[in-house]
């Protein structure tokens, strides 16, 4: 047989094996197969062969129906579990931020912290099914939806007993929803949890069990995990699993891992999946873990972790969440207690028996647990993707697959006018003499049904076989489908003697993305090729070849292109603008019209303020369009037509003209004209906002004495926190007494500050700030005392240029006193912060903990000062 005709065998065989498995999984309907069957390991492999070798011929693909066989098609074992960054069965206590949705199926408490969704097509953001354990909380716990929920999809959904959900503050003005103890008041409530975004009720916040309860079936999780480790120890996964070697020469191509002086190193096999079979006492000993190739989608990793307690120290090297997370999956299937005292992890964690002590670093993956504090630095969501592949799959479960063919026509065209088509069903192992009914329906590819049916009863004379299922479809059936593929759904059922089905499914095939169970319904009576409605845009700015909006805001036009739109009918086009990241605006036009011919263009304008763009200035917009049909009022009909909403489409891109702020450092005081004169002085200024969308934004830059410098990409009209952050200068002795802030609109701290605050009017057509540092030398060495860092939280800020910041040497870092009693606390930063990327800057190092370092310093004076006090006595 030539290599085309295996790797055609293999591939249709992994289809028979693959479909509608992990749906069926998750319904509980599933058991191993080895459980049921009766056949030999080696007949079952000949029986799958030869079938697969029939199905290579026959060019058909064959579906399962949900039993104990289909247990061994490819599977997510986490499948329910993905669109959650965190689940957890029982209470969870959250410290850290969580970038995707977090379930709680026990109490929940939180410090502080915020969850954030980035993940599309969410479920939710915080889901709480035991209620919020507000003795244990502090603080606010903040939600940022931002727009990736799903069509339908609300962000809470919490047990509000002891809680009040309100969106009414006290002067009954609507405000976003915030969640209080019982009987507190919006504007006191605390600790509370903060909804970041509008549009949402206090009424729907209540807790969706018929939605939710499914998700908090721990058994569920637990067979999961139990069976996953199972499958892993099959003899005929010998061949994936990773075999301990002495040394890597030995390692080969892998699966193999070896041990030198107390690190693993792993060598995994390409292109199939890999499995890793350890002991919690052995992974408890790895200091680090050194993958020379990391996993990926073709080549996923599936460790499985016995014991009951494990202490997750190793750190990782070689692999990052961004190429290998998604495909990396911790089964602990048997840990009680886990906990995580190292660097971060990598990969997806099921652990559902156990408590999770999560005291440093990130989760790069879902996490599965039973309950769980969840410290440390931050939970990213990266949801698993892969698969797990059972071996030894079973043949003599029936089988059926589909052919679709359409009367009259070899391109599978239905034309409007309705007609015949006829779906040809291959069967396997069915039970001769048996009665059995097939029931077809058509689905749109996206698997919402037609209502469209039919229907056949059979007795089959063989095991092995086939039988058509015959659809008269009218043209009144298929008229709101123009244009469009509609696929066969087959379902297959033992029947009684009058052709009545009996029992549960025997089989079925419900491939939405199968070509040969799928026809298209043509597009009009005149032969035109099918095809769906489509728009694309082009976006222009008023009196700017470049698409540069101003400032003082102007006229943007959105020309939209359409095609395939019905004619006569009326349409609405609503458009809005929203940044690169996704983030909407709120800056909306609309247009109707009525098409007089299928294809043409129509413009969308926005007539745009400069209150509008006053946030936005430097920044780039772009324009999402969304077509509808509309009634006879220019009402929206229905669901989305078609849409183009791609924030990369540079036709779709203009750009508002950015804002630039001058800001000039002066240095004052005894030291003042040598810290100016000196080439390495540099001072890192930090300006910190609220953007339109609620979240913290950032810009970090930096300023020499006497060199102006002009920075551009700060809001307008918006309260800007300006603080002093790093400075570095060869000049000795220093020591600084104030930072005074100036300009128009400048308001200077109270005291011995560092920070300001400033407000830049859109109205004027320049700004400028002026900082000013007075010095002070007393002649003795000065200790630096750093500045408190603003925290590294990975994954959430990229960061930016410094602007022309010079090249300064290795001087020492003056430090700056705080305001009296007020200890500085930075608050941890949210999304799209602007950072300066400043590890060979030279700046002085603002967040480790020199406590020691000072004390020394201090103990040495003073020591200094007793040795010259007593050298003078002695020389008297």
């Amino acid at each position: 047989m030539s290599q085309s005709v295996n790797r055609r065998r293999d591939q249709i065989w992994a289809r028979i094996i693959s479909c509608n498995v992990a749906k069926s999984r998750r319904l509980g309907m599933l058991e191993h197969f080895t459980r049921t069957s009766e056949f030999s390991g080696w007949v079952k492999r000949v029986l799958a062969l030869s079938i697969a070798a029939f199905l290579a011929i026959a060019g058909m693909q064959f579906v399962t129906a949900p039993s104990a066989a289909a247990a061994e098609a490819p599977y997510n074992p986490i499948a329910d579990y993905i669109g959650y960054n965190v689940v957890a069965f029982d209470d969870l206590h959250i410290i850290a931020e969580s970038e995707g949705p977090v379930a709680v199926g026990g109490k929940f408490s939180f410090d502080g912290s915020q969850t954030i969704i980035k993940q599309p097509n969410s479920p939710a953001a915080l889901v709480v099914k035991g209620g919020i354990d507000w003795g244990d909380s502090t603080g606010t716990h903040q939600v940022n939806p931002g727009e990736n929920l799903g069509v339908g999809d609300l962000p809470l959904s919490l047990n509000l007993t002891g809680s009040d959900a309100l969106d009414e503050d006290s002067n009954n003005a609507s405000v976003p929803i915030r969640v209080v103890p019982e009987d507190q008041t919006y504007e006191n409530g605390t600790p509370r949890i903060q909804l970041n975004a509008n549009g949402f009720a206090a009424a729907n916040v209540a807790y969706d069990a018929a939605k939710f309860d499914p998700l908090f079936v721990q058994g569920t999780a637990v067979e999961a995990a139990n069976e996953l480790a199972e499958q892993s120890q099959a003899e005929c996964q010998a061949s994936n699993t990773l075999e301990k070697v002495d040394n890597e020469n030995a390692a080969g191509d892998g699966p193999a891992y070896w041990i030198d002086g107390g690190k693993a190193f792993v060598k995994l096999k390409e292109n199939t999946q890999n499995i890793w079979n350890l002991d919690g006492a052995e992974f408890n000993s790895f200091s680090e873990i050194t993958f020379r190739n990391g996993p990926s989608s073709a080549t996923p990793l599936f460790i499985n972790v016995s014991g009951t307690n494990i202490d997750f120290k190793t750190n990782l090297a070689g692999v990052d969440p961004g190429s290998n997370g998604s495909s990396m999956l911790w089964n602990f299937h048997e840990a009680t207690e886990l906990s995580l005292n190292g660097d971060s992890i990598t990969g997806s964690v099921l652990a559902p028996n156990a408590h999770f002590d999560k005291n440093s670093s990130n989760v790069d993956g879902n996490i599965i647990v039973a309950s769980g504090n969840l410290a440390g630095s931050e939970q990213h969501h990266v949801p698993f993707t892969g698969k797990f592949t059972p071996c030894d799959p079973s043949s003599d479960e029936p089988l059926i697959g589909t052919s679709v063919a359409v009367d009259g026509s070899e391109e599978k065209v239905l034309p409007l006018t309705g007609g015949t088509v006829v779906d040809t069903v291959e069967y396997e192992n069915l039970t001769v003499s048996q009665d059995y009914l097939l029931e077809g329906e058509l689905y749109t590819p996206a698997g919402v049904a037609t209502g469209i049916t039919a229907s056949e009863t059979f007795t089959p004379e063989s095991a092995d076989g086939s039988v058509g299922v015959t659809f008269e479809i009218s043209a009144e059936d298929v008229a709101a489908y123009a244009g469009q593929d509609l696929v066969v759904f087959e379902y297959l059922y033992q029947a009684d003697g009058e052709g009545n089905k009996v029992g549960e499914v025997v089989a079925k095939h419900i491939d939405p993305e199968d070509e040969a169970q799928t026809f298209t319904v043509r597009n009009d009576q005149n032969g035109e090729e099918p095809g769906g409605p489509l728009i694309g845009t082009s976006v222009a700015v008023d009196g700017s070849e470049e698409k540069v909006l101003p400032l003082t805001g102007g006229t943007v036009v959105d020309t939209v292109e359409y095609e395939n739109l019905t004619v006569d009918q009326d349409y609405l086009l609503e458009g809005e603008l929203y940044t690169p990241a996704g983030v909407a605006t709120g800056i909306t036009a609309s247009e109707t019209f009525t098409p007089e011919s299928a294809d043409g263009s129509v413009g969308v304008t926005f007539e745009i303020s400069a209150e509008d763009v006053a946030a936005y200035a430097g920044q780039d917009l772009v324009v999402f369009e969304y077509l509808y049909q509309a009634d006879g009022e220019g009402n929206k009909v229905g669901e989305v037509v078609t849409a183009h909403d791609d924030p990369e489409d540079e036709a779709q891109t203009f750009t508002v003209a950015p804002s630039e702020v001058e800001f000039e450092k002066k240095v004052t005081g005894v030291k003042g004209q040598a810290v100016t004169d000196d080439p390495d002085a540099l001072f890192q200024i930090k300006a910190t906002w609220t953007d339109a969308a609620g979240l913290e934004d950032s810009k970090e830059f930096t300023v020499q004495p006497g060199e102006p410098v002009m920075v551009s990409g700060l809001p307008l009209d918006t309260e800007i926190t300006l603080s002093e952050v790093g400075a570095s200068t060869s000049v000795s002795n220093v020591g600084w007494a104030d930072i005074i802030w100036s300009g128009e609109g400048v308001v200077d701290g109270e005291g011995l500050s560092k920070d300001a605050t400033v407000v830049l009017d859109s109205a004027k057509d320049s700004h400028a700030v002026m900082l000013e540092n007075e010095t002070s030398s007393d002649g003795l060495i000065i200790i630096p005392i750093p500045l408190p860092e603003l925290p590294d939280f990975p994954g959430s800020s990229t960061p930016g240029d410094p602007i022309e910041p010079g090249t300064p040497g290795t001087p020492s870092a003056p430090s700056y006193p705080g305001k009296p009693g007020q200890p500085v606390s930075p608050e941890k930063e949210a999304e799209h912060t602007d950072n300066v990327n400043n590890q060979d800057s030279g700046l002085a190092n603002t967040g480790a903990n020199v406590a020691w370092i000072a004390g020394g310093a201090l103990a040495l004076i003073l020591g200094g000062a007793w040795l010259v006090l007593r050298n003078r006595k002695n020389q008297s």
